[in-house]
């Protein structure tokens, strides 16, 4: 162990000794929770149906549907316009809201009737373990979204849309989510020593997930949990660093899931799942709140399919008046995810209706000036692995899929009502979608079984795609970023060609200057790791342009390790710096670079690097 590790430890053990553990973990306010709430938690069965009914669809392979006329839709052989299921979309529709809270009701009791379950059941409380179980959802490179100089912010998926994150910089302060979980750090970075100018205590909320940074404002995205779970939206006045004020809160209710930053206003998407038993006569039990008040009938989106779980409650709100929401929707659904472009949010969850888990229903909503639009509504054959397979461009819809019906994969564009353009079918037999990224006119995925085909497509008539090209190589890229003109890096691992078994981390960089004949021209394998949270969080990478940098943390035999890397053409990857990651806690290791320094954090450890030597130039324990 070197000695700045060693000096960083007896820091620690230090500064431990005197933290104090939130109220919500005194013993006292455990006993006082465990005893309101009972060791056991008492749900009548309908109350427990979503699961069953989930359960159901994996195991019990065929389910019937019932569409809102009571026709059965989307059976295991036929689609809802009655067509044989194959590789192609089925046809888009117009998103439908409610009539009334009775309609939301008959579709969530069908959803709790379905497991067929009776009498009640009993559930384990879990007072602490809520808080972990949301993991962090999958960018280009964005600059702040104030202030100047030259400085790296959070990787995002899509440019021009900002995310939140556990670490911020305006370009001198550093705003970093401290282990605790309900306090942000501000740090100063200016000078030669970091200065802990201390703590936003968030008591507002149990659990601070991220927060995001704007012209001298902090934007706390946090949850409460209990009976009903809410996530806040708490913003603070940071212009008086040691000093921040708060100028707005607001909640509705649910897990958090994501949000996005566009034009001065937030957006903010909660996953609602009521655990009440559900009375017809009092909609409080099944319908989501937004800042107290129920969200109506009107603004409630129905699901292509007569059952529902659960909610994605959507809704909006105005930096200059953070108290205050602009829009609320609650969109019915049964799990999924979402992907957000400069437009348009697209709402997509995978239906298990036929055992495999292999379509896709997709629903658009316009977004602009915080106020949303429903659009239109489709289903697709195959999944969607994550949000880096759709994508849209200029009004297009294009989609990445692999089909487990066929275990083939392909590429559907849609166009602006997610109607049926172009399509590739029938790609990579026996393999399936590990990444994709879709750029302008060309667009490149990669499947794997035991090699990596890295196919080029050309996207420039959306009526008829072509296959351009399939490089194969050893191994597979999990995240594909663009990498200045003309390149794209690979970040994956290295594997076995015959049997397929990964090994050490890869970087690989492609040529494109010729989509039909994609080059790797220079790889790298980071030898005796095993792992990366770049494979599965596109945040952990830091990537500075500027700089010509990029950054993330690895596990392997020597524990946990900052990488960081340049490239050029002529000597490939230079790994710039190796170090030891401080720090503790779940959260994932983050980086920032400002001016001509590294900053490395994790957990309530910041060590700084100076950009000029690569060597340690300063640390500090929050």
């Amino acid at each position: 162990m070197e000695d700045k590790d060693k000096d960083i430890l007896e820091k620690l053990q230090k500064e431990s000794e005197q933290i104090q553990p939130p109220p919500s973990l005194e013993p006292e306010e455990l006993k006082s929770r465990l005893a309101q709430k009972g060791k056991v938690r008492k749900f009548p069965a309908k109350t427990l149906g979503a699961i069953a009914a989930s359960l159901a669809l994996i195991i019990g392979g065929s389910i019937f549907l019932m569409n809102r006329q009571g026709q059965t839709i989307l059976t295991p052989d036929t689609d809802h316009t009655g067509r044989a299921q194959n590789e192609t979309t089925k046809g888009a529709e117009s998103l439908q809201a409610a009539k009334d809270y009775g309609e939301v009701y008959q579709v969530m009791a069908a959803n709790q009737t379905e497991g067929g379950f009776s009498g009640e059941v009993m559930v384990e409380d879990a007072v602490t373990l809520e808080a972990d179980m949301a993991a962090p959802t999958a960018g280009g490179n964005a600059k702040s979204m104030s202030s100047s100089g030259v400085y790296s912010d959070t990787n995002v998926r899509q440019e021009g849309v900002g995310e939140a994150d556990i670490v911020k910089t305006d370009g001198r302060y550093l705003y970093v989510l401290k282990d605790n979980g309900y306090e942000v750090a501000i740090v100063d970075t200016e000078g030669e020593k970091l200065k802990d100018l201390g703590t936003i205590l968030i008591d507002e909320v149990e659990t601070v997930r991220e927060f995001y940074y704007d012209n001298e404002r902090l934007v706390v995205v946090g949850e409460t949990y209990g009976e009903e779970n809410y996530t806040r939206v708490l913003t603070y006045n940071v212009k008086d660093k040691e000093n921040p004020e708060i100028i707005g809160n607001v909640k509705q209710s649910g897990s958090y899931q994501s949000s996005r930053f566009v034009d001065g206003y937030i957006y903010l998407f909660t996953n609602y799942y009521s655990y009440h038993a559900m009375e017809k006569s009092e909609p409080i039990t099944y319908i989501p709140s937004v800042n107290g008040e129920l969200i109506e009938a009107k603004n409630i989106i129905l699901p292509p399919y007569q059952r529902a779980s659960e909610y994605t409650v959507t809704s909006s709100l105005k930096l200059e008046k953070p108290d205050k929401i602009v829009d609320s929707k609650a969109i019915m659904k049964a799990g999924g995810e979402l992907y957000v472009s400069n437009e348009n949010i697209y709402f997509y969850e995978v239906s298990w209706q036929d055992g495999y888990g292999n379509d896709t229903n997709i629903r658009k909503i316009s977004y602009q000036k915080g106020e949303f639009s429903p659009v239109a509504v489709t289903n697709v054959s195959g999944y969607i692995k994550d949000s880096f397979c759709i994508d849209e461009y200029q009004g297009n819809l294009r989609i990445v899929v692999t089909n487990r019906r066929s275990e083939t994969n392909g590429l559907y564009i849609l166009d602006e009502k997610l109607k049926d353009l172009g399509k590739i079918t029938g790609l990579a037999k026996g393999e399936r979608i590990y990444s994709a990224r879709l750029m302008g006119e060309t667009g490149y995925f990669v499947t794997f079984k035991e090699t990596d085909p890295l196919f080029s497509v050309d996207l420039s008539d959306p009526k008829s795609p072509k296959v351009l090209g399939a490089l194969k190589i050893p191994g597979f890229s999990e995240y594909l970023h663009p990498y200045g003109e003309n390149r794209l890096l690979g970040i994956g691992m290295d594997a076995d060609e015959e049997t397929g078994v990964a090994g050490s981390v890869k970087l690989s960089m492609f040529a494109t200057d010729d989509p039909s004949d994609v080059e790797e021209i220079h790889k790298l394998l980071i030898e005796n790791t095993f792992y990366s949270s770049i494979l599965y969080d596109y945040k952990a990478l830091m990537i500075s342009a500027d700089h010509n940098l990029f950054g993330f943390a690895t596990e392997g035999e020597g524990g946990q390790k900052y990488q960081l890397f340049t490239y050029n053409d002529e000597e490939g990857f230079v790994r710039l710096l190796e170090e030891e990651v401080n720090g503790t806690g779940s959260r994932e290791a983050r980086s920032v670079v400002i001016e001509n320094r590294l900053y490395v954090i994790k957990g309530n450890i910041i060590e700084a690097y100076s950009l000029d030597t690569y060597e340690e130039a300063g640390n500090v324990i929050l």
